[in-house]
């Protein structure tokens, strides 16, 4: 774009500024709460839909996503994907978000009619789009590249050194609290049945050890810690001197010692490797 412009074969831009903007989200989880934190520091006004209104929150729910469009000049969708929330995003919301609307995807693909998005961009029903998943990955359509008005994110937001080290703290801890018969930091605290096939099963077992372990059953209490908060939570724990878990530790003691049993009881085969190696 530099490029173009000095050499003067780039239109002017009329660019929009967020501060001031209606931001609906749909999907107030945990991610959609930091998206919520981030967008009021830049001044915007905030209005959300989920499953549930919050108690926690003063922003303004409304009941269907339709409701929600009518209102706001961006929709964010923080969502998961299941049959009640598959194409939540049809021609129907598309056309209440208007003209000058955009829609911001960091949920799933399926959360939007693709099809439909694609045509309500080519048809000047949508003011534009930003899309970090798409229906069908890692197949994206075609005419989405040809669009200034969309732009694309190869749904990799996450591949970063520190997301990596967060990753393996939080797995750490989960572990450590499980093996210590302690609420788990990040327990899975909602199943939906329509999930199918053998995914539905490992849901539901997981389910059953939450409650028989932690008394998490179906009451399911909602857990209003952001994600970013637990992780935080679990950083503080006790570490040892080496930064990591006392239960990783433990893990790694172990196979230390196994690896030590195993080349006394076969040294010659040891000697072996290393002339291999």
């Amino acid at each position: 774009m530099y490029s173009a412009l000095n050499k003067q074969k780039h239109k002017a831009l009329v660019l929009l500024q967020l501060s001031g903007k209606q931001v609906g989200i749909i999907g107030l989880g945990s991610i959609g709460m930091e998206v919520a934190k981030r967008l009021e520091s830049f001044g915007c006004i905030i209005s959300y839909n989920s499953k549930h209104k919050k108690t926690t929150v003063s922003y303004p729910f409304c009941s269907s996503v339709v409701e929600l469009a009518t209102t706001c000049d961006v929709l964010v969708l923080c969502c998961e994907l299941n049959e009640q929330t598959k194409h939540i995003i049809n021609r129907e919301v598309i056309l209440a978000l208007g003209k000058g609307g955009f829609i911001v995807n960091i949920g799933r693909g399926g959360l939007i009619d693709e099809k439909e998005l694609v045509k309500c961009l080519m048809e000047g029903e949508i003011g534009g789009a930003g899309l970090d998943v798409f229906e069908n990955e890692p197949r994206v359509p075609q005419e989405l590249f040809e669009m200034n008005n969309v732009v694309l994110s190869p749904h990799a937001a996450a591949l970063t050194a520190e997301s990596f080290m967060n990753m393996c703290e939080l797995a750490g801890g989960n572990l450590e609290a499980f093996f210590s018969n302690k609420p788990l930091i990040t327990p899975v605290i909602s199943i939906s049945k329509t999930i199918p096939g053998k995914c539905l099963s490992n849901c539901l077992k997981r389910k059953e050890m939450n409650k028989t372990l932690f008394g998490v059953g179906e009451e399911e209490k909602e857990v209003r810690t952001s994600l970013t908060a637990r992780r935080n939570e679990a950083r503080r724990k006790e570490k040892d001197e080496d930064g990591c878990f006392p239960l990783l530790v433990k893990l790694r003691q172990m196979s230390e010692e196994e690896n030590k049993t195993l080349r006394e009881e076969n040294p010659k085969g040891e000697r072996e490797q290393q002339r291999k190696t």
